[in-house]
């Protein structure tokens, strides 16, 4: 299985590699890991910057606004488009709120393009007067093929939703493919302001685990919380 590793704020390829090497080693030899970069330097916590050397990056530019959010999406679909196509995602804290954007956006943009395709060809049938019969484009109903999933099974570790999430996941989006969230107990914010469970929720049940390993908000590396990423791999591989 080959992985598309996205790191937190203020980190980089080399600290995410670092943080899951306990991970990777007990997932073994059978998987693969590439671990892309942010573009967007950033100041990092003090828990990163004692331990790790600079650069310290973001998925976007500074502070949280749309357009900053879609110019770092579309930064990882370039480099998906690139270097993919990959089987399964991981990401920590940013990585995971970056991955679940993608996600949900191709879901939100699949229903959008069954709606069009379907208002298109009934109102096609109707100006030919076959009620409703019609095969334009192969199909009787206007349903169209959904695209293929950028993933098969996403592992979110301290992951949540951005703002943005929110009109997609009005407009019916959901991540449709198996995941596995791993929080941090009581000392991972994300388990106390529902952000979590937020992203929890735009997931569908079938394939869905959660687990909490109480190190906090960190990618996990006791017994525990390592166990429960390798779980998820295999569930959901």
């Amino acid at each position: 299985m080959r992985f598309l590793c996205l790191h937190g704020l203020g980190c980089n390829a080399d600290i995410f590699e670092a943080q899951t090497a306990q991970i990777r080693e007990q997932l073994g030899d059978s998987h693969t890991f590439d671990f892309p970069e942010g573009e967007y330097d950033i100041p990092a916590p003090k828990e990163i910057t004692a331990i790790y050397p600079p650069p310290y990056l973001s998925w976007h530019p500074p502070h949280t606004l749309d357009t900053h959010i879609a110019q770092g999406l579309l930064d990882i679909r370039t480099y998906i488009a690139d270097n993919g196509p990959y089987d399964a995602c991981l990401g920590f804290s940013q990585g995971a709120v970056m991955l679940a954007l993608l996600l949900l956006e191709d879901s939100a943009a699949a229903i959008k393009s069954s709606t069009t395709n379907g208002t298109t060809n009934d109102s096609s049938a109707n100006s030919n007067g076959t009620n409703g019969t019609s095969t334009t484009n192969g199909s009787s109903n206007g349903s169209t093929t959904p695209p293929t999933p950028l993933f098969d099974l996403a592992i979110f570790l301290s992951g949540s939703l951005y703002p943005l999430a929110t009109p997609l996941l009005a407009s019916g989006a959901r991540i449709s493919i198996p995941t596995t969230h791993v929080w941090g107990g009581k000392r991972d914010y994300v388990t106390l302001n529902g952000a979590g469970e937020a992203l929890r929720d735009a997931c569908v049940s079938e394939g869905r685990v959660v687990v909490e390993h109480g190190e906090g908000h960190v990618v996990p590396r006791g017994e525990g919380g390592v166990r429960a990423v390798v779980g998820g791999v295999e569930r959901g591989g």
